[in-house]
């Protein structure tokens, strides 16, 4: 069996270049570490728990106040759990109309698979929100 920093999605993660939270469990999610996210515009951490691995794993993502994170499409489900703030999130195709839906903390929602999507903080704090998401088992199984 391989190591599983052979696998297509470590090698990613490893080369996003923020902090990946490994273990059982996370204590306090409020506490975790962030670094700046280049892909993303704000600051963020990869959680990678034991027992998901190959199937899925979490990030957390901060966004500054009245700013947004970069806009992104994937092909992984993703559900996005509101720790602390408030915002929107705009959801579009190219070339057709968009919709944006508010959220605040304690919210969750999900962006469609392979539509555009864009997170805004609409606070005067920082908004902190927690994903879940299948893209190691998508990784995975497109790049081997």
């Amino acid at each position: 069996m391989a190591d599983r920093s052979d696998t297509p999605f470590e090698q990613w993660a490893a080369a996003e270049g923020v902090p990946i939270v490994r273990g059982y469990y996370v204590p306090d999610a409020y506490k975790i570490a962030l670094a700046p996210w280049k892909r993303t515009g704000g600051p963020g951490a990869i959680i990678i728990l034991e027992g998901g691995e190959g199937f899925t794993s979490s990030y957390i993502a901060e966004i500054p106040p009245h700013a947004s994170l970069k806009p992104e499409r994937h092909l992984f489900e993703e559900k996005i759990y509101v720790l602390q703030g408030k915002g929107e999130t705009r959801f579009w195709n190219e070339g057709g109309p968009s919709r944006t839906i508010p959220w605040q903390e304690y919210g969750l929602f999900s962006p469609p698979l392979n539509v555009w999507h864009e997170m805004r903080n609409t606070g005067d704090q920082p908004a902190k929100v927690v994903a879940v998401t299948d893209a190691p088992l998508v990784f995975n199984i497109y790049q081997y």
